[in-house]
């Protein structure tokens, strides 16, 4: 079984059109100073004794910030881990 981080690093490679475009324009605080971070888990829950995790395409902490970029979907978000 992957873990969520090797399953990020995949994701990350597996990037739509999309988000290479905005993460060009998001990367190195570009955007308003902000650090946005690329195919972050973020846990959003537990259940049955296991972290539920989300892992959206752009993530800001400091703006509590989630940016979901559409385009095609990359076979690996299909997966159920």
């Amino acid at each position: 079984m992957q873990s969520i981080v090797e399953f990020c690093r995949e994701l990350r490679q597996r990037e739509t059109p999309a988000e290479k475009v905005l993460w060009q324009h998001l990367r190195n605080r570009k955007f308003l100073n902000q650090k946005f971070l690329r195919q972050y888990p973020v846990s959003s829950a537990f259940a049955f004794g296991k972290t539920l995790y989300y892992i959206p395409d752009f993530y800001c902490h400091k703006a509590k910030l989630v940016i979901e970029a559409d385009g095609s979907i990359p076979s690996a978000k299909n997966r159920i881990r």
